[in-house]
């Protein structure tokens, strides 16, 4: 028969440590992956269903687009006039829902959702 070998203490406390580091990354991908559903649903949700700043009937607010205004710029200017919480999440959503946002003054309310403010913003001023 043969005979088994006794672990010492310190190869113990190695496998010990080797289990309680498998445990512990296991843990942190979990939480890592959870972390990375609930923004990712939260992003998806805020991009097409996304909420007014404030409740109906809001606050009309005049706007001056600058000819030529890249995305960042509008929505840098939307954030400023508090018609719009997030900036980064305008811009995306400019690029799915518009075709170009228009230069001049616009009356824009602070109870339209980011699409809504959008779509007035594609509209030429002064036409709704």
């Amino acid at each position: 028969m043969a005979k088994k070998r006794k672990r010492s203490s310190t190869e113990k406390s190695i496998m010990i440590m080797k289990a309680s580091l498998k445990i512990f990354l296991f843990a942190v991908a979990i939480v890592l992956f959870y972390e990375g559903v609930t923004r990712g649903y939260k992003l998806g949700y805020d991009l097409f269903y996304g909420e007014a700043v404030e409740a109906a009937p809001g606050r009309d607010i005049t706007v001056t687009i600058p000819e030529g205004a890249s995305a960042a710029e509008v929505a840098e200017i939307l954030e400023e006039k508090g018609l719009i919480t997030d900036p980064f999440l305008f811009q995306i959503q400019e690029k799915f829902f518009s075709k170009k946002i228009f230069s001049g003054e616009f009356v824009l309310n602070t109870s339209m959702n980011n699409r809504e403010l959008i779509r007035q913003l594609s509209a030429a001023p002064g036409s709704g």
